[in-house]
């Protein structure tokens, strides 16, 4: 057994890879029409967010509106949000484990503080 599927992921000795049956579900999920269809998207994004460059700010759009103060209000903001989020949840990508036989170097900007 070369692979695992292991809570949602894909693991192998390459790496770690979103389960396709996931990615199948994320690709044919429907442009949201209420609070809960928003929340439930970004449940099962955010499961996967490690996936995804900056998802917090790609996200934002979608949090937005389900904020109790704003309602929901769907816009092309949040269509654009929703949309790039399925693209980039969608490109199989695979995040590789390190090899331990090397070296690694940190680099820690404290930004001043100790």
């Amino acid at each position: 057994m070369d692979r695992v599927v292991f809570l949602g992921f894909v693991v192998s000795s390459k790496g770690i890879q979103v389960d396709e049956e996931k990615v199948k579900s994320i690709k044919d999920w429907p442009t949201p029409k209420s609070i809960t269809d928003v929340r439930s998207f970004h449940g099962l994004a955010n499961f996967y967010r490690r996936f995804v460059r900056d998802f917090s700010l790609l996200a934002a759009p979608l949090t937005k509106v389900v904020k109790k103060d704003i309602g929901f209000k769907w816009g092309v903001e949040q269509e654009q949000a929703f949309n790039l989020i399925k693209k980039w949840l969608c490109i199989v990508l695979l995040l590789v484990l390190p090899n331990f036989l090397k070296n690694f170097e940190i680099e820690c900007d404290a930004l001043g503080s100790v």
